[in-house]
């Protein structure tokens, strides 16, 4: 017996043919969800992806037992570790999400190059996060499109000048909704596994250095506000 051929909609415009094992990625990577039509040819009309026979494959993240788990940190340790690090924490919790998705989508994707380039692809990343949530009915409140302009305007903007360091130590405000949402998605399939609120030593010593690097500049922009009065 032949393998079927499926269709799909996004934004009213069809998309396809894909395969069987081509739309179980789709929605496996968020590019599809359970709302999205899809049609083959055994059916007399379109119908959403939850209502399709394909949905009794093992296509829904708990059914695989390959677990789509995020790095499960508080916003209170994210915020601590972005100011003390000087966001330098930012690009690590990317990073270590990018992993996850390459594992749970068996990908091809880079965690390294899209940690390298995360402002490019944190829009990617936010989109991914909303995807999957609401393929399982949790409420991601957020707009990516939103939070990566706020992101990007934010971690660029307060880099410019000493004056604007504000609004760079600030850059974690984005992602907060959307570590929100990834807490809620862990916590839906995943009940075992706890919001870590815990401080490694390696947490530790990047905070202490941090700290140590943020004295350490202000003293310097003061001599040198100094020199300039001379």
């Amino acid at each position: 017996m032949s393998e079927s051929i499926w269709y799909y909609k996004i934004n009213a415009k069809k998309e396809g043919p894909v395969s069987e094992e081509e739309l179980r990625l789709l929605y496996k990577r968020g590019r599809i969800t359970l709302d999205t039509p899809v049609f083959t040819e055994r059916y007399q009309a379109w119908k959403p992806l939850k209502n399709s026979s394909i949905m009794g494959k093992s296509t829904r993240i708990t059914s695989t037992g390959n677990l789509l788990l995020f790095v499960p940190i508080s916003a209170a340790k994210l915020i601590i570790m972005s100011i003390f690090t000087m966001g330098l924490y930012q690009p690590y919790w990317f990073y270590k999400n990018w992993q996850v998705i390459k594992k749970y989508e068996k990908s091809d994707i880079s965690p390294y190059w899209r940690t390298s380039f995360y402002l490019f692809f944190c829009y990617d990343f936010f989109k991914r996060v909303k995807n999957y949530s609401g393929q399982v009915g949790v409420n991601a409140d957020y707009n990516p499109e939103v939070m990566t302009i706020l992101f990007a305007m934010m971690t660029i903007v307060g880099s410019l000048s000493t004056n604007l360091i504000l609004i760079y130590f600030l850059s974690f405000l984005p992602l907060l909704p959307v570590l929100e949402s990834i807490n809620k998605l862990n916590k839906k399939y995943n009940y075992d596994v706890p919001v870590n609120n815990d401080f490694t030593i390696a947490n530790i010593i990047a905070i202490i250095f941090g700290t140590a690097f943020m004295v350490l500049c202000f003293f310097v922009i003061k001599m040198i506000g100094s020199l300039k009065l001379l």
